[in-house]
């Protein structure tokens, strides 16, 4: 058996909740990129500040985790994704600008919507990723708007 391991023990984690039945996502937020909620009236945070400290910081300051409600309607989409999505830089050193990339690509289903961004990463970065990436797309079902498949994960 080796040393003991040092250096960070806790990690960021995003929770989130969609119920068909009530119209509400609901999101539980330790420390994590908060999600984007894309809908028809555009793209936004999902983020009102009160974002709880990364698992396992949370028991030394003894803050309570906080559930968040937002209104989430047929045919929005929720995107939950890493920082190294975020963190992406083109050459030039520029952050890649998430928040603004979905509104210029109209509603997509959730597995082009994750594809698009994958190809707009790599764009951006010139075909030089740096750190790892992860996301998730999720969309309550509108007739046939965000068929199919519902969720699609990129990673």
């Amino acid at each position: 058996m080796g040393p003991p391991l040092r250096g960070e023990r806790f990690v960021t984690a995003v929770f989130a909740e969609i119920r068909a039945d009530d119209g509400v996502v609901r999101v539980v937020n330790c420390g994590h990129p908060p999600p984007l909620l894309i809908g028809p009236d555009g793209v936004r945070e999902l983020d009102r500040g009160r974002s709880a400290p990364p698992l396992n910081l949370g028991m030394l300051g003894g803050d309570p985790y906080h559930v968040e409600a937002y209104a989430f309607r047929p045919g929005d989409q929720l995107l939950l994704y890493t920082d190294g999505i975020t963190e992406t830089r083109d050459p030039g050193g520029a952050f890649y600008p998430l928040q603004r990339r979905p509104r210029s690509w109209g509603s997509l289903p959730p597995d082009e919507l994750l594809r698009r961004l994958h190809t707009d990463l790599l764009v951006h970065s010139k075909d030089r990723l740096q750190d790892g990436i992860a996301a998730l797309a999720a969309c309550l079902l509108a007739d046939e708007e965000c068929a199919p498949g519902g969720g699609t994960a990129l990673g």
